[in-house]
């Protein structure tokens, strides 16, 4: 009995999550314990088209074109880092075949901002036909950048790849960048949420007495 109990702290402390990337969404609904979800399907556009919008700046308040509010949840803002507009991508828009947005501007850049920090992310970064592009995802805890992510897509149709990042300190933004094309990368399917976390080492110290403490009773 003894061996086993001292066998259970290491493996606690090697659950802990530190700020690393996650390489699948099916790893991130392993770890989200809450989470939420935009898939930008609430807007009302045609198959292939893309509309403009009137905005830089989107969140759960925001009227685009005259639709909304609750285009996507509470949450998370979705904005331009220079000004220009959100640019909604209707379903087979060159080749995407679900629904998107990007920022239809000049330095590439579309940025996240978290109204409270969460602990994990992902979202799907998608092309257009014929337009591959590389591009990166940097991720903050304030002002702190505590991970970047590369990534690449070729250009066929309906190509996309998964980016996800977790920190059990907190992720306030993130910001996904390309240099590519007059605008930023396109993304998609965007969850975030928090994740299991284990005690802090004092928590794990107390714990550990705890145990001690149950030994010398049993033996006694």
């Amino acid at each position: 009995m003894k061996k086993a109990i001292m066998l259970s702290i290491p493996m606690l402390f090697a659950a802990s999550a530190p700020a690393q990337q996650i390489l699948t969404r099916a790893n991130l609904n392993s770890l989200l314990t809450s989470s939420t979800s935009d898939g930008f399907e609430t807007f009302n556009i045609p198959v292939s088209n893309a509309a403009t919008t009137d905005v830089t700046s989107m969140d759960s308040t925001t009227v685009v074109l005259g639709q909304g509010p609750g285009l996507v949840n509470p949450g998370a803002t979705y904005l331009s880092t220079d000004g220009k507009p959100i640019q909604w991508n209707g379903d087979q828009y060159f080749g995407i075949n679900t629904q998107s947005i990007l920022i239809n501007g000049d330095n590439g850049q579309f940025e996240i901002d978290y109204s409270a920090a969460t602990q994990a992310m992902g979202l799907d970064a998608r092309c257009f036909s014929g337009f591959g592009y590389s591009g990166t995802m940097d991720v903050y805890n304030g002002a702190t950048l505590v991970g970047t992510m590369n990534f690449s897509l070729p250009g066929n149709a309906g190509d996309t790849t998964f980016l996800g990042w977790q920190n059990s300190g907190g992720i306030t933004k993130v910001v996904i960048s390309s240099g590519a094309f007059p605008w930023s990368p396109i993304i998609d399917d965007h969850t975030y949420g928090t994740i299991n976390t284990v005690p802090e080492p004092a928590s794990m110290a107390a714990i550990g007495l705890g145990l001690v403490a149950l030994i010398r009773k049993r033996r006694k």
